[in-house]
């Protein structure tokens, strides 16, 4: 072997042997930045859990310092805890639609279809069902409805509307036609989601049902009379 093929074979020995290290330095250095990569999401999911936490203290936190700073303000004022407690049942009460209330709104006005159907027509069809009743009610609570009656009965979150035969079960009432519906919220708003083309009152009127709608500045609504039975439903303790 002269020393030109000796000098060759030297430096293709050094450079097998160069890239063998710097392949094992890269095989460690991806080691360590895939290690570190998944301890950094680990870490990013722990502090994204602490600050939702935290932020959740500091609404609950920012909540009783809202009722404790109220309480301090009537108190100052002369009332006490007693009257102030009465105050937020009230409030509850009225919430959960266990008071009467008026205000601006709608009434409308539901009842079947007064032409006869021929013999090739189905009679069902001219008929009010109890989905026609559901969805005037759902128009309604969609448009901002802050209460809604039917035929005097309140419509609450356990409110059934049900079909039971010839007549429609309401809060376990059965109930014939003509049915009123009535709500309080945004009259205008209230009564362009009801007439809006293509909307509820302009398919019931495609099948003959006759349906009217009233706005009016002083609405009626009275409290629900129904028993509310929770049978499954807990509270959750603070906390849990």
């Amino acid at each position: 072997m002269n020393r030109k093929q000796s000098s060759t074979l030297a430096l293709t020995l050094i450079c097998l042997i160069l890239g063998f290290m710097m392949a094992i330095n890269f095989r460690t250095q991806q080691d360590v930045e895939l290690t570190t990569g998944v301890r950094d999401t680990e870490l990013r999911s722990k502090v994204i859990e602490l600050v939702n936490k935290n932020e959740n203290l500091e609404t609950h936190i920012s909540e009783l310092e809202r009722l404790l700073n109220e309480y301090r303000t009537k108190s100052v004022s002369g009332e006490s805890t007693a009257e102030i407690l009465t105050q937020e049942l009230d409030q509850i009460r009225h919430l959960a639609g266990l008071t009467d209330v008026k205000g601006q709104g709608v009434v409308v006005t539901i009842n079947d279809a007064t032409s006869e159907s021929n013999q090739y027509e189905d009679p069902n069809l001219f008929i009010v069902h109890d989905e026609d009743l559901l969805n005037v009610v759902n128009v309604l609570k969609a448009a901002g409805a802050e209460a809604i009656s039917v035929n005097g009965l309140r419509i609450v979150a356990q409110s059934e509307i049900s079909c039971a035969g010839p007549v429609i079960l309401v809060n376990q009432t059965r109930l014939a036609p003509p049915y009123v519906v009535s709500a309080i919220g945004d009259m205008r708003n209230l009564e362009s989601s009801l007439n809006m083309r293509g909307g509820i009152v302009e398919k019931l009127r495609f099948w003959g049902i006759e349906i009217e709608v009233d706005v009016l500045e002083d609405v009626f609504v009275p409290s629900y009379k129904g028993k509310i039975d929770f049978k499954f439903l807990q509270p959750v303790k603070e906390g849990e």
